[in-house]
């Protein structure tokens, strides 16, 4: 069984029941999974390997990005801003990722 095919279920059976809170906002399970369902949308578009990076804060995203790269049967690939440019660069073109899911 997939990694997030649990979750999936936990989201569902807690809809409106908050689940993520973060500095920001707090979200519900219905939202997890519409977010969760448009980042998928977008990494599919950019992206074609298996592996995707995820470079994001600690925060609801996160979550979000993981699950949506687990629905479409994809590697999440965490990558550490505090990372030097060069072990940076070196994760990167060594985990075989094309895209990564990132904030401005």
């Amino acid at each position: 069984m997939s990694v997030h095919w649990p979750i999936f279920r936990s989201l569902v059976r807690n809809a409106k029941r908050t689940l993520i809170v973060d500095d920001k906002s707090s979200y519900r399970g219905a939202e997890i999974l519409v977010a969760a369902f448009h980042v998928a949308a977008e990494i599919e578009k950019k992206s074609s390997t298996r592996q995707v990076g995820l470079m994001l804060p600690t925060s609801a995203a996160f979550p979000i990005a993981a699950l949506a790269t687990w629905m479409l049967g994809r590697v999440v690939v965490p990558l550490n801003y505090l990372l030097k440019p060069d072990e940076l660069d070196y994760v990167v073109k060594h985990s075989g990722i094309d895209c990564v899911v990132t904030v401005g």
